[in-house]
């Protein structure tokens, strides 16, 4: 068993045309399939109090984006 699959059973490894054809054709011609699971992105208000206490503190700042403060230091992570 592969350690990731998809669950509507694509292989991902079909070259650039494919990928284009995906991307850009499919959707022009509305054959691309749209999901029906509503999602929300959480939202909390930020007053940036956080960011400039000097408490230890994570901040989600989007996708896989994080502010953190430790031991004095702010630090960004962008994958």
């Amino acid at each position: 068993m592969a350690l990731y699959t998809n669950l509507d059973g694509t292989v991902p490894d079909q070259g650039l045309g494919a990928l284009f054809k995906w991307q850009v054709t499919d959707r022009l011609l509305g054959k691309r399939r749209r999901a029906n699971v509503p999602f929300a992105t959480p939202q909390r208000q930020n007053d940036g109090r956080g960011l400039a206490s000097s408490t230890p503190h994570l901040t989600w700042i989007g996708h896989a984006t994080f502010v953190q403060r430790l031991g004095g230091l702010l630090l960004a992570t962008d994958p």
